[in-house]
Parts: C-alpha cells; structure tokens; sequence
C-alpha cells in the first residue's frame, strides 16, 4: 500500500488477488488502507458471491471498496443477474474462455453473440472482457461486445520485458 500512497494519478484503482492473503492480512485492516489510497474495486477469484454476502459485504461497504466477480460465457442467465446486481459499483468481469489466463485466444462471431446476450443481461452494470486479450485486435472485438477489456497477464509479461509503454501504445 505504501506505493499506492504516492502515486499521483486520481483514477480509481482495481485490485486483483485472493482471498486467503487478505484473511491474513486482515479484512478491515486491508479495506482501511484500500479505502486510504484510492483502491475502488478487487477483483478476488476465491471469493464467492455467497462468502461475499454472508462474511465481507458489510465491511466492504463500510469502507467503500466494491468486489468484482466473474462469470463465464457458460454462467446462467440467473447467476449473471445475481453477479450483475452485485457489482452495481464496480463491473462484471467476464472470462472470454475456458484457458487459463495468460493464454492466447481468438474470437469469432458466435462469441460476440454471446458476449452481446451476456452483456444485455447485465444491465447498466459495466462488463469486461478479460482472459486472452493481447492484441488491438482482440481489444477492439471486446469494445465492439461489451465495455472494456482486461490485459492484465498481457501487461505483467511486458512489464517484465521492460516494453510496458510500447505493448499498451500496440493496443491503441
């Protein structure tokens, strides 16, 4: 948090980790100090809509920080709906695929159908497409079906190669 602390930027911040850390870090503790540098939303795979609502909800809220949770192109119509309503504050995280993250993907016109119909169900909660998205191919296919998208394994791997600049300037 400390880096957090001295950044200049006022844009919101996202947060991508899990839950077990956080455990024992402390949840109020963690949430203070998200709330103190400007952390919006995490983005927590391990955390469950359920967990969520029965454990964290009221100590999330407290210190405004709003979850992201994911749903996958095989998610129910009623999870998606009960996903949506949870990230009213923050967005629908949306994996593109079944591959792990980091992986290649391509995208074709029936994913964008169902991308579409994903993204009617989720209402005026934003969706993000991430799993896969390292081109400014696929990050205009993903701006086309839904709000945004994710490159977040794409950007550590060019953070590592010392190329983080020329990568997001190859997506625009």
């Amino acid at each position: 948090f400390e880096q957090l602390s001295n950044r200049s930027s006022k844009m919101p911040l996202i947060l991508m980790g899990y839950l077990n850390p956080i455990i024992s870090y402390g949840i109020v503790p963690f949430l203070e100090s998200c709330n103190r540098v400007g952390v919006h939303s995490v983005i927590l795979p391990d955390m469950s809509l359920e967990i969520y609502n029965r454990f964290y909800r009221d100590q999330f809220e407290q210190h405004g920080v709003f979850p992201c949770f994911l749903i996958t192109p095989t998610s129910s119509f009623e999870r998606i709906q009960e996903i949506s309503a949870a990230c009213k504050n923050s967005f629908v995280y949306l994996v593109s695929s079944n591959a792990t993250t980091g992986g290649s993907s391509s995208f074709n016109a029936d994913q964008a159908k169902t991308y579409q119909s994903i993204r009617s169900l989720c209402g005026s909660t934003p969706m993000f497409i991430g799993f896969g998205i390292d081109s400014r191919e696929k990050v205009e296919f993903v701006q086309n079906v839904c709000d945004g998208a994710i490159i977040g394994s794409a950007y550590l791997k060019a953070v590592e190669q010392d190329r983080s600049d020329e990568f997001l300037t190859s997506l625009r």
